[in-house]
Protein backbone atom coordinates (compact mmCIF):
# COMPACT_ATOMS: atom_id res chain seq x y z
CA UNK A 1 0.00 0.00 0.00
CA UNK A 2 1.09 3.53 -0.97
CA UNK A 3 1.83 6.00 1.80
CA UNK A 4 -0.02 8.90 1.63
CA UNK A 5 0.23 12.59 2.81
CA UNK A 6 -3.15 13.94 3.30
CA UNK A 7 -3.01 17.28 2.48
CA UNK A 8 -5.58 19.90 3.69
CA UNK A 9 -7.20 21.37 0.56
CA UNK A 10 -6.39 25.23 -0.21
CA UNK A 11 -9.70 27.59 1.15
CA UNK A 12 -11.14 29.74 -1.16
CA UNK A 13 -9.28 33.07 0.71
CA UNK A 14 -5.88 31.29 0.58
CA UNK A 15 -6.51 31.25 -3.38
CA UNK A 16 -7.83 34.91 -3.22
CA UNK A 17 -5.13 35.91 -1.14
CA UNK A 18 -2.65 34.02 -3.40
CA UNK A 19 -4.58 36.32 -6.77
CA UNK A 20 -4.16 39.64 -4.66
CA UNK A 21 -1.37 39.27 -2.84
CA UNK A 22 0.86 37.56 -4.39
CA UNK A 23 1.07 34.79 -1.22
CA UNK A 24 -0.98 32.92 0.96
CA UNK A 25 -0.52 30.55 4.02
CA UNK A 26 -2.49 27.56 5.18
CA UNK A 27 -1.73 26.58 8.53
CA UNK A 28 -1.67 22.77 9.38
CA UNK A 29 -1.77 21.87 5.65
CA UNK A 30 0.38 18.26 7.04
CA UNK A 31 -0.86 16.46 9.94
CA UNK A 32 1.61 16.15 12.69
CA UNK A 33 2.81 12.89 12.06
CA UNK A 34 2.66 13.46 8.15
CA UNK A 35 5.29 16.21 8.79
CA UNK A 36 7.48 14.18 11.83
CA UNK A 37 7.89 11.84 9.13
CA UNK A 38 9.01 14.49 6.25
CA UNK A 39 11.46 15.96 9.36
CA UNK A 40 13.12 12.68 9.84
CA UNK A 41 13.86 12.04 6.25
CA UNK A 42 15.61 15.43 6.23
CA UNK A 43 17.50 14.80 8.93
CA UNK A 44 18.45 11.35 7.92
CA UNK A 45 19.72 12.40 4.17
CA UNK A 46 21.48 15.63 5.87
CA UNK A 47 24.94 14.27 6.24
CA UNK A 48 24.81 12.50 2.43
CA UNK A 49 23.42 14.98 0.40
CA UNK A 50 22.76 18.35 1.82
CA UNK A 51 25.76 21.55 0.77
CA UNK A 52 25.80 24.84 1.43
CA UNK A 53 23.06 26.94 -0.25
CA UNK A 54 24.34 29.20 -3.16
CA UNK A 55 22.41 32.34 -4.46
CA UNK A 56 22.50 34.45 -8.03
CA UNK A 57 21.18 32.57 -11.12
CA UNK A 58 22.25 29.26 -12.39
CA UNK A 59 25.04 30.61 -14.85
CA UNK A 60 26.45 32.81 -11.98
CA UNK A 61 25.45 30.99 -8.79
CA UNK A 62 28.11 30.79 -5.69
CA UNK A 63 28.06 30.60 -2.27
CA UNK A 64 27.63 34.01 -0.29
CA UNK A 65 27.49 33.19 3.20
CA UNK A 66 26.94 37.58 3.53
CA UNK A 67 23.42 36.45 1.87
CA UNK A 68 22.54 33.36 3.25
CA UNK A 69 23.33 31.22 5.27
CA UNK A 70 21.50 27.63 5.07
CA UNK A 71 22.05 23.79 3.74
CA UNK A 72 20.10 22.22 1.13
CA UNK A 73 19.76 18.64 0.09
CA UNK A 74 17.84 18.49 -3.58
CA UNK A 75 15.01 16.08 -4.05
CA UNK A 76 15.07 16.00 -7.99
CA UNK A 77 16.90 14.59 -9.06
CA UNK A 78 16.30 11.82 -6.08
CA UNK A 79 18.33 11.16 -3.20
CA UNK A 80 19.95 7.36 -3.43
CA UNK A 81 16.59 5.22 -2.30
CA UNK A 82 18.76 3.42 0.45
CA UNK A 83 19.13 6.79 1.87
CA UNK A 84 16.27 8.15 4.37
CA UNK A 85 13.38 6.34 4.02
CA UNK A 86 12.43 6.25 -0.14
CA UNK A 87 8.19 5.83 0.90
CA UNK A 88 8.01 9.17 2.71
CA UNK A 89 9.85 10.82 -0.50
CA UNK A 90 7.46 8.99 -2.61
CA UNK A 91 4.61 10.19 -0.81
CA UNK A 92 6.02 13.60 -0.58
CA UNK A 93 6.38 14.02 -4.62
CA UNK A 94 2.73 12.96 -4.95
CA UNK A 95 1.83 15.12 -2.58
CA UNK A 96 3.47 18.02 -4.19
CA UNK A 97 2.35 16.99 -7.50
CA UNK A 98 -1.47 17.67 -6.40
CA UNK A 99 -0.68 20.68 -5.17
CA UNK A 100 0.85 21.47 -8.11
CA UNK A 101 -2.61 19.99 -10.30
CA UNK A 102 -4.67 22.07 -7.05
CA UNK A 103 -3.32 25.48 -8.18
CA UNK A 104 -3.49 24.93 -11.77
CA UNK A 105 -7.36 24.05 -11.78
CA UNK A 106 -8.06 26.95 -9.27
CA UNK A 107 -10.28 29.30 -11.11
CA UNK A 108 -8.79 32.04 -9.24
CA UNK A 109 -5.56 32.85 -9.33
CA UNK A 110 -5.13 32.68 -12.99
CA UNK A 111 -1.06 31.21 -13.55
CA UNK A 112 1.02 29.75 -16.06
CA UNK A 113 0.74 26.39 -17.51
CA UNK A 114 2.57 24.80 -13.86
CA UNK A 115 4.95 22.16 -16.10
CA UNK A 116 4.49 18.39 -14.90
CA UNK A 117 8.02 17.55 -15.13
CA UNK A 118 9.81 21.25 -14.03
CA UNK A 119 8.79 21.10 -10.40
CA UNK A 120 12.29 21.99 -7.96
CA UNK A 121 12.24 20.15 -4.61
CA UNK A 122 14.66 20.68 -1.62
CA UNK A 123 14.87 19.95 1.91
CA UNK A 124 16.38 23.05 3.73
CA UNK A 125 18.44 23.71 7.00
CA UNK A 126 19.05 27.02 9.08
CA UNK A 127 22.00 26.63 11.49
CA UNK A 128 21.46 28.52 14.47
CA UNK A 129 21.93 32.13 13.54
CA UNK A 130 21.13 30.99 10.02
CA UNK A 131 19.34 33.25 7.48
CA UNK A 132 18.62 34.58 3.59
CA UNK A 133 18.43 38.23 2.95
CA UNK A 134 15.44 39.85 0.99
CA UNK A 135 15.28 38.69 -2.90
CA UNK A 136 12.88 37.43 -5.23
CA UNK A 137 12.81 33.84 -6.46
CA UNK A 138 13.01 35.22 -9.99
CA UNK A 139 16.25 35.84 -11.33
CA UNK A 140 16.53 39.24 -13.12
CA UNK A 141 18.98 38.09 -15.61
CA UNK A 142 16.84 36.94 -18.69
CA UNK A 143 13.23 38.45 -17.61
CA UNK A 144 14.20 35.37 -15.25
CA UNK A 145 14.00 32.19 -17.56
CA UNK A 146 16.50 29.75 -17.71
CA UNK A 147 17.88 28.82 -20.98
CA UNK A 148 17.89 24.94 -22.13
CA UNK A 149 18.39 24.58 -25.74
CA UNK A 150 20.42 27.68 -26.70
CA UNK A 151 22.68 30.35 -25.25
CA UNK A 152 21.89 34.10 -25.05
CA UNK A 153 24.06 35.19 -27.17
CA UNK A 154 23.11 32.86 -30.43
CA UNK A 155 19.63 35.20 -30.78
CA UNK A 156 17.00 34.28 -32.11
CA UNK A 157 14.77 31.78 -29.88
CA UNK A 158 14.79 29.04 -27.65
CA UNK A 159 12.89 27.30 -24.73
CA UNK A 160 13.37 28.20 -21.49
CA UNK A 161 12.05 27.31 -17.82
CA UNK A 162 11.07 29.93 -15.19
CA UNK A 163 9.66 30.01 -11.80
CA UNK A 164 5.98 30.93 -11.01
CA UNK A 165 4.63 29.24 -7.60
CA UNK A 166 6.98 28.94 -4.46
CA UNK A 167 6.34 27.03 -1.79
CA UNK A 168 7.47 26.11 1.62
CA UNK A 169 6.29 23.60 4.54
CA UNK A 170 7.45 23.95 7.74
CA UNK A 171 9.28 20.93 9.35
CA UNK A 172 9.46 22.09 12.92
CA UNK A 173 7.15 21.76 15.47
CA UNK A 174 6.80 23.32 18.25
CA UNK A 175 8.21 26.76 17.16
CA UNK A 176 8.32 29.64 19.36
CA UNK A 177 8.48 33.28 17.56
CA UNK A 178 10.93 34.28 20.24
CA UNK A 179 13.59 31.56 18.41
CA UNK A 180 13.63 34.28 15.34
CA UNK A 181 13.74 32.30 11.88
CA UNK A 182 10.59 33.95 10.87
CA UNK A 183 9.71 34.17 7.00
CA UNK A 184 9.34 38.23 6.24
CA UNK A 185 7.13 38.74 3.42
CA UNK A 186 7.10 42.07 1.56
CA UNK A 187 4.46 43.62 0.17
CA UNK A 188 3.25 47.47 -1.54
CA UNK A 189 -0.15 48.65 -0.64
CA UNK A 190 -1.74 49.22 -3.80
CA UNK A 191 -4.95 51.23 -4.47
CA UNK A 192 -8.26 48.65 -3.84
CA UNK A 193 -9.26 49.16 -7.14
CA UNK A 194 -6.14 47.79 -8.68
CA UNK A 195 -6.18 44.46 -10.55
CA UNK A 196 -4.58 41.70 -9.69
CA UNK A 197 -1.13 41.37 -10.42
CA UNK A 198 -0.90 45.20 -11.86
CA UNK A 199 1.84 47.02 -11.39
CA UNK A 200 2.51 48.75 -8.02
CA UNK A 201 2.46 52.62 -8.20
CA UNK A 202 6.12 54.01 -7.20
CA UNK A 203 4.11 56.11 -4.32
CA UNK A 204 2.73 53.00 -2.88
CA UNK A 205 3.71 52.10 0.58
CA UNK A 206 5.62 48.95 1.62
CA UNK A 207 4.82 46.94 4.45
CA UNK A 208 5.55 43.35 5.76
CA UNK A 209 4.21 40.33 7.37
CA UNK A 210 6.19 37.78 9.53
CA UNK A 211 5.39 34.18 8.92
CA UNK A 212 6.27 31.90 12.71
CA UNK A 213 7.80 28.46 10.91
CA UNK A 214 5.41 26.34 12.27
CA UNK A 215 5.79 22.87 11.70
CA UNK A 216 2.43 21.57 9.34
CA UNK A 217 2.67 25.48 7.89
CA UNK A 218 2.44 25.90 4.27
CA UNK A 219 3.31 28.97 2.90
CA UNK A 220 2.94 29.81 -1.11
CA UNK A 221 3.92 32.73 -3.05
CA UNK A 222 4.42 34.35 -6.44
CA UNK A 223 7.72 33.64 -7.71
CA UNK A 224 8.32 36.68 -9.86
CA UNK A 225 5.92 39.39 -7.12
CA UNK A 226 7.05 38.79 -3.83
CA UNK A 227 9.95 39.61 -2.15
CA UNK A 228 10.99 38.09 1.24
CA UNK A 229 13.82 36.91 3.44
CA UNK A 230 14.20 34.34 5.92
CA UNK A 231 15.18 36.22 9.68
CA UNK A 232 18.07 35.08 12.01
CA UNK A 233 16.81 32.39 13.99
CA UNK A 234 17.86 31.69 17.23
CA UNK A 235 18.11 28.08 16.72
CA UNK A 236 18.55 25.21 13.86
CA UNK A 237 15.19 24.74 11.87
CA UNK A 238 14.35 22.97 8.61
CA UNK A 239 12.05 23.05 5.95
CA UNK A 240 10.72 21.65 2.35
CA UNK A 241 10.97 24.59 -0.30
CA UNK A 242 9.69 23.72 -3.77
CA UNK A 243 9.29 25.82 -6.90
CA UNK A 244 7.08 24.88 -9.74
CA UNK A 245 7.63 26.11 -13.13
CA UNK A 246 6.31 26.78 -16.59
CA UNK A 247 8.13 26.01 -19.94
CA UNK A 248 7.52 28.48 -22.76
CA UNK A 249 9.85 30.10 -25.65
CA UNK A 250 11.78 32.78 -24.97
CA UNK A 251 12.93 35.62 -27.49
CA UNK A 252 16.86 36.21 -27.38
CA UNK A 253 18.44 39.45 -28.80
CA UNK A 254 22.10 38.63 -29.08
CA UNK A 255 23.23 42.32 -28.79
CA UNK A 256 21.65 43.09 -25.71
CA UNK A 257 23.00 39.89 -24.07
CA UNK A 258 26.55 40.19 -25.26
Amino acid sequence: MKLTLPARPISEPALASLAERGWCMIPEWLDPPSVAAILSDAEALDAICAREAGVGSREGRGVDTQVRNSRLCALYPPPPPSAGCIDTRMALYRAADSLRAELQTAVSPSLPELHHFQTELSYLSYPEGGFYKRHLDVPRTNGGWYLRSRRPEHGGSGTGVRRAVSFILYLDSPWRAEWGGALRIFEQDRPGSAAPGAPVPPSARESHTDVVPHGGTLVILRSDRVEHEVLATRRPRRCLVGWFRTQGVVQLDPIACS
